[in-house]
């Protein structure tokens, strides 16, 4: 009993230190765009920002039928520069 039980923490142990390892070269970068000229003027043009009268509708997007969604020139464009290099595969992602 002892020595499966010695067997099972060395195990974890090594488990431990490969999830550390991996985790270690991580390379995170983020981006906030809300705040950027260039898309404070594209997001206050959009159907569903807030004003001081009324707060945002989280689920006013989805309330909008597919004209009201093509009207809406609420785009801009954010260039981001990598800090570091990044080993392949790189991943991206957006958060809201």
């Amino acid at each position: 009993m002892h020595c499966s039980l010695a067997v099972i923490g060395v195990a974890f142990i090594v488990v431990g230190a490969l999830v550390s390892g991996a985790s270690a070269s991580v390379v995170e970068q983020g981006l906030r765009y809300d705040s950027l000229p260039e898309c404070e003027s594209a997001l206050k043009r959009s159907p569903c920002a807030s004003s001081s009268e009324s707060p945002a509708n989280p689920l006013c997007w989805r309330e909008l039928n597919e004209s009201q969604k093509e009207a809406v020139q609420n785009q801009c464009q954010v260039t981001m520069t990598v800090e570091k290099a990044m080993a392949g595969p790189v991943y991206f992602y957006y958060e809201l």
